[in-house]
C-alpha cells in the first residue's frame, strides 16, 4: 500500500485508496439508512461531510506525506467531492435539501494531522493555488434550491439578554431590537420560530416546543448575535 510506495507515492495512488474507502463508506451509510433511519422515519443528516485523508498512524509524518499534500490541490479531490455529494443525495427522501456540515473553512495543509480546511488561507488566490474542495462545495450549494447569504452583518457579543435560561413557557429577549428580526432553530437546524421586532424587549412563547437545546439568531440595532437557550 502507500507505506510500501513511500516517497514515490503519487496523487493517483492516494486517490485510488481513497476511492476504495469511499466504496466502504457508501455500503456503511446505506446500511445505516435501511436499518436505522428508514425504520425510525428520520432523515439522514451528515456531520463532517468531507474528506478524512490522513496518514497512518495519525499524528506521525508518513513517508508518502508529499502525496497527501498534493492531492489537496488536485482535480481528483474535486471529482471525489462531487461523486460523494451525488451519492449522499441518494440517501435523502422527499424534497428536503441535503443536510451536511463541512468541518473546517480555513486550515493549512498537513500530512501529519490532516488537511481539514477547504481553503488554506482566508485570502487564497484560486488562480494561483487551487482549492478543489472549496470549489466543489460551492458548486453543490449553488445547485440546491436554497438561498445562501453573503451579507456582511455586524457581529456583537452579549448585547442582547435572554432570560430565563433554561426556560419553559416563555422567554424574554431584551436589547436594542428596533427594526430587528428573531429566528429560532432546533438542534438540527430546523426553523421553529420567526418574529420581527420593533421594541427594546420581546417575549417569546415556547410552550409548544419540545425540551432540548435551541439557538436564537437575533439581528437588530445592536448588530447580530446567536444565543443558546435550553427549553425545559
Amino acid at each position: 500500500m502507500l507505506d510500501a510506495l513511500g516517497a514515490s507515492a503519487t496523487v493517483a495512488d492516494v486517490a485510488y485508496y481513497a476511492k476504495q474507502a469511499m466504496a466502504e463508506g457508501r455500503d456503511w451509510l446505506q446500511t445505516q439508512k435501511s436499518e436505522l433511519a428508514d425504520p425510525m422515519g428520520v432523515p439522514m443528516v451528515f456531520y463532517e461531510g468531507g474528506q478524512h485523508i490522513t496518514g497512518h498512524p495519525f499524528g506521525e509524518e508518513p513517508t508518502y506525506g508529499q502525496a497527501l499534500l498534493d492531492i489537496q490541490r488536485d482535480t481528483s479531490m474535486y471529482n471525489m467531492y462531487l461523486e460523494w455529494f451525488d451519492f449522499l443525495t441518494t440517501l435523502q427522501s422527499g424534497d428536503a435539501p441535503l443536510q451536511l456540515m463541512n468541518f473546517s473553512f480555513v486550515a493549512p495543509r498537513s500530512s501529519r494531522f490532516g488537511s481539514w480546511g477547504i481553503l488554506e488561507t482566508m485570502d487564497q488566490d484560486l488562480s494561483v493555488i487551487p482549492a478543489p474542495k472549496y470549489t466543489a462545495i460551492l458548486e453543490t450549494i449553488e445547485a440546491c434550491d436554497v438561498t445562501v447569504s453573503t451579507e456582511d452583518l455586524p457581529y456583537t457579543l452579549n448585547k442582547y439578554k435572554l432570560y430565563p435560561n433554561p426556560g419553559a413557557d416563555f422567554i424574554t429577549i431584551a436589547g436594542n431590537l428596533m427594526g430587528g428580526k428573531i429566528l429560532m432553530y432546533d438542534g438540527v437546524g430546523r426553523e421553529v420560530l420567526r418574529k420581527e421586532v420593533n421594541a427594546t424587549s420581546v417575549v417569546l412563547d415556547i410552550a409548544d416546543l419540545v425540551s432540548g437545546t435551541y439557538f436564537i439568531r437575533i439581528s437588530g440595532g445592536d448588530g447580530m448575535e446567536v444565543l443558546r437557550v435550553v427549553v425545559e
